[in-house]
């Protein structure tokens, strides 16, 4: 995304150019119109479909790291009261809740600092 497209269009430029140069620069080297377009709009499809793409995929939220872990729902592996460790994604963390939450509990994360993770009681039925 830092060239914005700009190297795209560079390319595509120099395809288009490279083409035309070819047409007429003598029997041995030419090419034909019927394989130099659809070529040439074959290359821009797959380049708006890349680009399309990809800002897609930038106005995700994260799905790994520390980042992506927000709102995931876990278990309390020891009573929280404050500090604890808690399961999630099979992993055990540090965790810490502001108010005391029993072991076997599901929890939320609601912030991740570092390695310890701000977390929340989960009420039933509201996973």
């Amino acid at each position: 995304m830092t060239s914005c497209g700009i190297l795209s269009v560079g390319g595509v430029t120099s395809l288009v150019l490279g083409s035309v140069c070819l047409f007429g620069c003598g029997p041995t080297c030419r090419v034909s119109l019927a394989i130099a377009f659809p070529a040439i709009v074959v290359f821009v499809a797959l380049i708006v479909v890349v680009v399309w793409l990809a800002v897609r995929a930038h106005g995700r939220p994260p799905l790994g790291g520390l980042d992506g872990m927000v709102g995931e729902v876990g278990e309390a592996v020891t009573a929280l009261q404050p500090e604890g460790r808690v399961d999630i994604r099979g992993e055990y963390w540090n965790a810490v809740a502001r108010v005391p939450v029993p072991r076997g509990s599901r929890v939320r994360i609601v912030r991740a600092r570092g390695l310890l993770l701000e977390v929340e009681p989960v009420p039933p039925g509201r996973e």
